[in-house]
């Protein structure tokens, strides 16, 4: 009965929250807690210089609602990054309730 119990709990917590915080580009997965920086691609110009750096964030409440514009090409707009040398990604999550994902870009 206990088990019967925990088992439909976890399922309802699971369809509820959707799949908040999750990312292709993630190299773990924390289903109650994440917070997690991972390289999407280094050295992909200018020689891996980088004199500028800029972010974009996208956020997303229960896997319903997600808003923002967490594009390569908006980072480095909101750097002043015309030649894109580093891409990075943090992704912070909380129990599949809230996230969001940051780009960061840097270059010259």
């Amino acid at each position: 009965m206990v088990s019967k119990f925990i088992g439909i709990t976890t399922l309802s917590a699971v369809i509820m929250t959707g799949c908040a915080g999750l990312s292709a580009d993630d190299p773990v997965v924390g289903f109650i807690f994440k917070d997690v920086q991972a390289p999407t691609a280094n050295n992909v110009g200018n020689g891996g210089r980088v004199s500028k750096t800029g972010t974009a964030t996208c956020t997303e409440i229960l896997g319903w609602v997600a808003t923002g514009d967490c594009s390569i090409a908006t980072a480095a707009k909101n750097g002043g990054i015309t030649q894109v040398s580093t891409v990075d990604h943090h992704t912070h999550s909380i129990l599949g309730i809230y996230a969001t994902y940051t780009t960061k870009v840097g270059g010259n």
